[in-house]
């Protein structure tokens, strides 16, 4: 059920203005924005493609120490901690619950996120990157967190700023710990 003139619409002038300007980086930036409309996991850009990579390099380049994933019962639990990074030092606890984001509640904070590894041919599979990607942004941006420790009485909220870590990122990772040899 794509509406493939909507999509040429949408796209075809991104490609001519790229073809006239002559301009590669456009060009691959609205090959992967058309690849990425397109809800199917067998679509994909790849190779090296260098305006790409570099822009998944800075866009992600920054992390809160944080990795959280969704449970069952639909909360939103810290699965993954790492010590001395913003989200620890700001009072955040593994198995703490996480309910807004930047003023959002998180699911609206969730609907916000495009993953760079889209498309998807499963709503589980999307929301699981766009979860991994909530809080991977380019370094020194600014969040502000509502959540709840375990042993807590009442939510509080924080505000951190991402430094330069990939470790959580990494942490819900399909591919952690695989041996590719």
């Amino acid at each position: 059920n794509i509406d493939w003139e909507a999509l040429r619409e949408e796209f075809l002038p991104l490609f001519e203005e790229a073809d006239t300007n002559e301009d590669n980086a456009a060009y691959l930036f609205a090959l992967r924005d058309f690849a990425w409309s397109i809800p199917d996991g067998h679509v994909a850009l790849y190779g090296p493609q260098t305006p790409l990579n570099n822009d998944f390099s800075e866009n992600t380049a920054g992390g809160l120490g944080i990795a959280v994933l969704e449970v069952d019962d639909g909360r939103f639990l810290v699965a993954s901690l790492l010590e001395d990074g913003p989200a620890a030092n700001a009072g955040i606890e593994v198995l703490a619950e996480i309910t807004e984001v930047n003023g959002l509640p998180i699911e609206e904070a969730l609907a916000e996120v495009i993953p760079y590894s889209s498309p998807f041919s499963s709503e589980e599979g999307e929301r699981f990157q766009q979860l991994r990607y909530l809080f991977a942004a380019p370094l020194d941006t600014d969040y502000e967190i509502t959540f709840q420790n375990p042993e807590a009485d009442a939510p509080e909220t924080v505000e951190m700023t991402t430094i330069a870590e990939t470790d959580s990122f990494g942490f819900t990772s399909v591919n952690r710990d695989r041996d590719f040899n």
